[in-house]
């Protein structure tokens, strides 16, 4: 995986070059609003997550990241993510307090029509996801220690123009997180099959 991830970094830092010899360079820069659905495994530890997939809901969050046009239809994406969650109810007659983030940094390829006013795209996007946490139940208060593993984002969405430089961006992506924490499942790794929507502003510098 981290072989994988020193290749897309590669390939993202050596766009400029080949942009060097087009006649019209474009980077989109992107920044928005996010929403994650998390979607956990049907057992943990060998106990059922219903509780636990209900109090996490959906995390809120952000999405911003760069598009590097390579060459035609081509581009190369750095995209990053933060999404954050607090919950607090009652479970079993104890009164329950917790958070919840994950922040992502994925990269790899964009293929993305070339329509002035609606521009369709589709991405295969890896790298890393961390996630972290906290509980506190009564006074009793546990922290996941932060862990990082495999994420990727599969997807597209489209760009509408707003003008010549700006564009509003929707989204929707299968983001699958894979985490391995000893003290979650034994040690044993598990894959959260998360979907993500987002919507924002692209500009289109040149």
């Amino acid at each position: 995986m981290k072989r994988l991830i020193k290749i897309l970094a590669v390939l993202f830092v050596l766009a400029p070059a080949s942009l060097r010899a087009q006649d019209t360079p474009r980077f989109e820069p992107y920044f928005g609003y996010s929403v994650l659905k998390v979607n956990l495994p049907d057992k943990i530890d060998g106990q059922d997550t219903g509780f636990i997939q209900s109090a996490v809901g959906n995390l809120l969050g952000w999405n911003g990241g760069v598009t590097i046009r390579v060459k035609g239809k081509l581009g190369a994406v750095a995209d990053f993510a933060g999404y954050y969650r607090k919950f607090e109810g009652a479970f079993d007659g104890d009164n329950v307090s917790a958070s919840a983030n994950l922040h992502s940094y994925l990269f790899g390829p964009r293929f993305s029509g070339t329509g002035e006013r609606f521009r369709p795209f589709a991405q295969a996007l890896f790298g890393v996801g961390r996630i972290g946490g906290s509980a506190t139940l009564d006074s009793d208060k546990a922290t996941l220690k932060g862990n990082s593993g495999f994420a990727a984002s599969f997807g597209g969405g489209a760009d509408i123009s707003v003008n010549k430089k700006v564009a509003i961006r929707t989204s929707l992506d299968f983001f699958p997180v894979k985490q391995s924490n000893e003290d979650i499942n034994n040690g044993k790794s598990l894959t959260l099959s998360n979907f993500r929507f987002g919507t924002g502003i692209v500009f289109r510098l040149k």
